[in-house]
């Protein structure tokens, strides 16, 4: 089984068109996949971008252990 991949958009909310470069290559009966693509809305990805508060008071650090290997 060979795989093509274009974007569309459908028409009527039933109908997609297959790109003219594609057309040759389908006869007979063929697989449809349909991938949605999710529109996000500005507060969510806002969300994920957040700074994060994170208390480091508590832990020692010694820069000497960074070049330590043995």
């Amino acid at each position: 089984m060979e795989a093509i991949e274009f974007m569309a958009q459908a028409k009527e909310g039933k109908i997609i068109e297959i790109p003219k470069e594609y057309l040759n290559e389908i006869s007979g009966e063929f697989r449809v996949i349909i991938l949605l693509q999710k529109k996000e809305s500005k507060k969510s990805s806002e969300r994920k971008f957040q700074a994060l508060n994170i208390d480091t008071k508590s832990l020692k650090f010694n820069r000497e252990d960074i070049y330590d290997d043995e």
